[in-house]
């Protein structure tokens, strides 16, 4: 389950909330390495909620470790259009057609030495 908070319009913080082990064996929820602890996420949110930030906005920023990172802003790749808006029913009837095949996994890609532990882990 991702948990995500919308500060002012300008910064979105998402929190992985899963309680399985990673690859070093901590319980994600309970235990975090301290380069994972959640309260690494607020100097950001302050920063980007404040008038310091004032000409940041529709940006996105995520944090891996110690790092606070910049993602490159999407770009418009598919459009769902009706004259005068849309009824939460059409959205759901036209949902598919217009976005599925453009859907991802967010996330940055693993690496290939992630890729190969993680496919001997599928054999042994």
């Amino acid at each position: 389950m991702d948990a995500t908070a919308c500060i002012t319009g300008s910064a979105a913080v998402s929190i992985d909330l899963r309680t399985e082990p990673d690859l070093r064996g901590h319980d994600r929820l309970s235990q975090p390495p301290p380069e994972l602890a959640p309260e690494l996420n607020g100097p950001i949110v302050a920063y980007l909620a404040s008038e310091l930030a004032g000409n940041v906005n529709g940006q996105i920023f995520g944090r891996r470790g110690y790092a606070y990172t910049l993602f490159q802003t999407p770009k418009p790749i598919a459009a769902l259009y009706k004259e005068g808006g849309m009824t939460a029913e059409e959205i759901a009837r036209n949902f598919d057609a217009a976005f599925r095949e453009h859907l991802s996994v967010p996330g940055i890609p693993p690496s290939p030495a992630l890729q190969q532990a993680a496919a001997a882990a599928k054999k042994g």
